[in-house]
């Protein structure tokens, strides 16, 4: 049964992708063929994808705080503010530096193109 794509899910996902269930995420909110696209890199399908969200994160702590979201039927554009939190000096980390301890706090967009109740591609901006 398709779930609703209504605030409740985008707060179920964001709760889910803050509590590092990248397992869950993938799997109950992406299309098998899912793109995930930031400013650096593209990831192609759902594998990829955790793939990624597993090796960014090692060290990380990021918290995505959504402030308002515009939800149509094929896209949710997403104002969040995010704050990332590294475990140790990470100089080239793909978003910015990071210092240990010190949280980077930065604004961002997504947009989340959706295949009914599923996301099939993200795009997703910082400032």
């Amino acid at each position: 049964m398709a779930k609703k794509v209504d605030k409740r899910f985008w707060n179920s996902y964001f709760k889910a992708y803050n509590s590092r269930d990248y397992e869950r995420v993938v799997n109950e909110f992406y299309t098998k063929d899912v793109v995930f696209e930031n400013p650096k890199q593209k990831f192609v399908g759902g594998a990829k994808v955790l793939k990624h969200f597993e090796n960014a994160h090692k060290g990380v702590t990021e918290n995505l705080k959504p402030l308002c979201h515009l939800i149509t039927p094929k896209i949710t554009a997403v104002q969040l503010a995010g704050t990332i939190t590294a475990e140790k000096d990470m100089p080239k980390y793909y978003v910015a530096p990071l210092k240990k301890g010190k949280p980077l706090k930065i604004g961002m967009a997504a947009f989340y193109h959706m295949r009914g109740d599923k996301i099939k591609h993200i795009y997703v901006y910082w400032a």
